[in-house]
C-alpha cells in the first residue's frame, strides 16, 4: 500500500517486472507488489481489490493490442484511467478510439512535449471486460505479428 491506497505495478513481460522491482526497491517503494498481467487474459473479478484509478504509460503504440488493453482497463474495475500517450503514427488514433469505445470518453489533462496524458472516464454502461471480442484478427504495425488474444508481438527473424 502507498499512503493508504493499494498500488500494484504490472506488465506482461518478466524482464520488465524485474526492472520495475529493482526501481521500486531503489526508490523506497519495496512494499509495492509487481504482478504479471497479460491484457488479453484479464477478467473482471479476478482481483480481490478492484482499483479506483489505473495509471499507464507507453501503452498505446501497437494498435492491434488496443482491444486487449481496453479489456485490462475494464477488468480492473477502475472508474478512471490516466494514460500517457505519444502519437507516433496516425494508426495510434485507432488505439485511442478503441479505448474510448470500450471504456469511455477521454480528455487531455496534461501535455508535455509530444506526450499527452489522457483521462478516460468509465461509462456507466461499460461491460466488465471484453473476453468475447478476442476472435477479431489483430491489426498489427509492420514488424509485428498477431498472437493469441489479439495481441501484436515483434517478429523475430529466424537464424
Amino acid at each position: 500500500s502507498l499512503r493508504g491506497g493499494v498500488v500494484r505495478a504490472t506488465d506482461g513481460d518478466a524482464g520488465v517486472l524485474a526492472l520495475a522491482r529493482r526501481n521500486l526497491d531503489a526508490n523506497g517503494f519495496g512494499d509495492v507488489p509487481t504482478t504479471r498481467l497479460r491484457w488479453e487474459d484479464a477478467r473482471a473479478g479476478d482481483d480481490d481489490t478492484p482499483f479506483d484509478v489505473v495509471l499507464g504509460a507507453d501503452l498505446t503504440y501497437v494498435p492491434g493490442s488496443a482491444t486487449a488493453l481496453a479489456n485490462a482497463l475494464l477488468a480492473s474495475g477502475a472508474s478512471t484511467a490516466y494514460v500517457a500517450h505519444k502519437r507516433r503514427t496516425p494508426k495510434d488514433d485507432d488505439t485511442i478510439r478503441t479505448l474510448q469505445d470500450a471504456f469511455g470518453p477521454a480528455s487531455p489533462c496534461l501535455q508535455d512535449g509530444p506526450v499527452t496524458v489522457l483521462r478516460f472516464t468509465r461509462r456507466p454502461d461499460a461491460p466488465p471486460d471484453l473476453r468475447d471480442l478476442f476472435d477479431r484478427p489483430a491489426d498489427c504495425n509492420p514488424g509485428y505479428q498477431p498472437t493469441k488474444g489479439n495481441l501484436c508481438v515483434p517478429v523475430v527473424p529466424q537464424l
